[in-house]
């Protein structure tokens, strides 16, 4: 809801009904995210269960080499897409450049023959 500031009414009433639609437009705002946030922590909590099922206690562990395994493949996985982007960035930027412009500024005599030019108006009468 939005209130202009400049055009309040003088009537006592009718400012009334303003600020009284403001705050149960504001109470409606509360509730929604008050729902919103009781449902995000049900989902944390159930993600957080179904975690501790799949990888809890009695859950594999990697050794030192194959974490540093999976950590150099993350590694240059984020390498391969930062360059993927910068090439991308770069064509944008090639594209957007603006292209030069060629006139050809030959005059009608250099390019067609008069005999052509009247030969062309003949045949369209």
């Amino acid at each position: 809801m939005q209130i202009d500031l400049t055009a309040l009414p003088e009537e006592p009433a009718a400012l009334q009904s303003i600020v009284r639609e403001a705050v149960a437009t504001t109470l409606q705002y509360d509730a929604q995210v008050n729902e919103l946030t009781a449902e995000n922590d049900k989902r944390r909590a159930l993600l957080h269960r179904m975690l501790r099922h799949r990888f809890g206690r009695r859950s594999e562990h990697l050794a030192a080499a194959q974490l540093q395994l999976a950590i150099e493949n993350l590694e240059q996985d984020a390498a391969e897409r930062e360059a993927a982007e910068n090439a991308a960035a770069a064509s944008d930027e090639k594209r957007r450049q603006p292209r030069a412009v060629v006139i050809n500024r030959q005059s009608l005599a250099k390019r067609y023959s008069f005999s052509r030019i009247m030969g062309m108006a003949s045949c369209g009468s």
